[in-house]
């Protein structure tokens, strides 16, 4: 889950794009356990908004881990109108 879905239980498009890039990790890693070696601890969900982020695994092209950054960076305002499109 995106860090603020961990600490707060708040749920967005921005979170959904979160969770669209970790089942990309994962495809790209075949299966690997995301964050593997961390016990999610509050610890674990301070570390995420302090920004700690997966690898690119071997196996993923630069221009798929590209994609979810760029993601990432859109303003909160376009979130806000891509958001109103489905609610």
């Amino acid at each position: 889950m995106a860090p603020e879905s961990l600490s707060a239980m708040e749920f967005s498009i921005k979170s959904d794009v979160w969770a669209f890039g970790i089942t990309l990790w994962e495809m790209y890693s075949f299966g690997a356990l995301p964050f593997s070696g961390l016990n999610w601890t509050a610890g674990f969900t301070d570390l995420l908004q302090r920004g700690l982020r997966l690898e690119k695994p071997p196996l993923c092209p630069k221009e798929m881990s590209g994609v979810v950054f760029k993601l990432t960076l859109l303003p909160k305002s376009l979130f806000r109108i891509i958001e109103s499109m489905f609610t």
